[in-house]
C-alpha cells in the first residue's frame, strides 16, 4: 500500500488509506478465523460472541495493520 507517493492531495491519500484499512482487516480476520464474510458481519453485531483465540487473532491483525498504516502515512 504505497499511496503516499501523490503528495498533491495528501488528505485524499490518507482518507484512502483508512478506507483500505477496514477492508484489509475484514479480509485478514476472515482468512485467519476461517469465516465467511457473512459470519464476520454477524459476529461483528453480536457483542460477546468471540472466543479468546478469535479475540487474540483480531488484536494481532489490528496491531499489524496499524503499524502498516503508521508507516504509510509517515512517508
Amino acid at each position: 500500500m504505497n499511496i503516499m507517493n501523490n503528495t498533491a492531495n495528501r488528505l485524499d491519500s490518507i482518507s484512502t488509506a483508512f478506507r483500505q484499512l477496514d477492508d484489509q482487516f475484514r479480509k485478514k480476520v476472515c482468512e485467519k478465523c476461517a469465516w465467511s464474510e457473512a459470519t464476520y458481519y454477524r459476529k461483528r453485531k453480536e457483542a460477546g460472541r468471540l472466543s479468546p483465540a478469535e479475540s487474540a487473532t483480531m488484536l494481532t491483525i489490528a496491531r499489524q495493520l496499524i503499524g502498516n498504516l503508521t508507516k504509510t502515512v509517515s512517508k
